[in-house]
């Protein structure tokens, strides 16, 4: 999970807080990754994007967007040893209204459903049937 907060932003809310004109609300920039690596075999997307919803639930008055599945193949040293994983994230913005910069305790509140819906939605991705490679030895 990332939260950025970008400079643009970071100087919106300077200026909201000198009592400047409130003009562009400043937002933090959200981005979820579910990652399933050290697969034997590659992911079947279908199986996977078939058990994420197309959005998170709302955060505050916003929604996260689900993006495309991104698979990856890890070739070793010699070529004979692989490594597949799939990826998906979920993508958006969380705007700081007047209301929200001005009680910062509004911002437990709209986060702490993160927690679960990212919970629960790994649980979900745990119960998909893939086949994993061995734990790597430890030297």
């Amino acid at each position: 999970m990332t939260l950025e907060w970008p400079t643009w932003s970071q100087t919106a809310y300077r200026s909201w807080y000198i009592d400047e004109e409130f003009v562009d609300p400043p937002h933090i920039d959200i981005d979820v990754v579910l990652r399933i690596q050290r697969l034997a075999t590659p992911a079947e997307p279908k199986a996977v994007v078939e058990v994420l919803p197309l959005e998170s639930p709302p955060i505050g008055r916003e929604r996260l967007h689900r993006s495309g599945p991104t698979l990856e193949a890890t070739h070793g040293d010699e070529l004979d040893d692989v490594e597949y994983a799939i990826e998906v994230s979920y993508e958006g913005s969380y705007e700081l209204d007047e209301a929200t910069l001005a009680d910062g305790t509004i911002l437990d509140d709209h986060f702490s459903a993160m927690g679960g819906w990212i919970s629960s939605t790994l649980v979900r991705l745990g119960d998909l049937s893939m086949t994993f490679l061995p734990p790597l030895d430890k030297e």
